[in-house]
């Protein structure tokens, strides 16, 4: 009886596996074809069709049986939040990458490659959050969510000051990703 239960537990987290890869390539493509139309349009509303594409692909995957209005409030507030994340300044961090005089410069080129990772982590991180929340049921009135985004300004200042004071970069990224997380864990576990 174990070994039936055993393998059959084998088949359901091989099948769950591969629809999380499936559920992530399908993704990747819609917000790659939306990053494509990005160029068209320009930073913030250029990167809300990237965010509209892979959020509305991600709520049909993983909550098929959603309500038709829970589900466009939820693509909605990913579409808004990867938004925000195109006043993202970053051509100075991609230049790194691949900038002709930097051609060979091992340090440049890890240096922005860390950095597309940090800013790109945030970046669907906070689109995540949005996302969640949206789908989470609760209803935020206008002051929570002003309130949060006033909370994520300020962390945002305090991670600044402290990449500028901090001189070890290792301590940076865990103290930035904390901010992070502290910030998007607080507000959303008062519900």
């Amino acid at each position: 009886m174990n070994e039936e239960k055993a393998l059959k537990e084998g088949i359901l987290n091989r099948h769950r596996l591969s629809f999380v890869l499936i559920a992530a390539m399908l993704t990747a493509m819609a917000a790659g074809m939306g990053w494509g139309i990005r160029g068209q349009y320009g930073h913030e509303s250029g990167a809300m069709i990237a965010g509209t594409l892979a959020s509305l692909t991600l709520v049909m995957l993983f909550v098929p049986q959603a309500p038709s209005l829970a589900a466009a409030r939820a693509a909605a507030m990913m579409t808004v939040a990867i938004g925000i994340g195109g006043t993202m300044t970053y051509g100075q961090t991609v230049g790194l990458t691949h900038d002709p005089s930097m051609v060979g410069n091992w340090e440049a080129l890890t240096w922005g490659m860390f950095g597309l990772s940090i800013k790109g982590g945030i970046w669907i991180g906070f689109g995540g959050v949005f996302l969640g929340m949206g789908l989470g049921g609760k209803r935020y009135s206008p002051l929570e969510m002003v309130l949060l985004l006033l909370a994520l300004i300020g962390l945002l200042y305090v991670g600044l000051w402290l990449i500028n004071l901090l001189t070890i970069w290792q301590t940076v990224v865990c103290l930035v990703f904390i901010f992070q997380a502290v910030g998007i864990f607080i507000p959303t576990s008062w519900t």
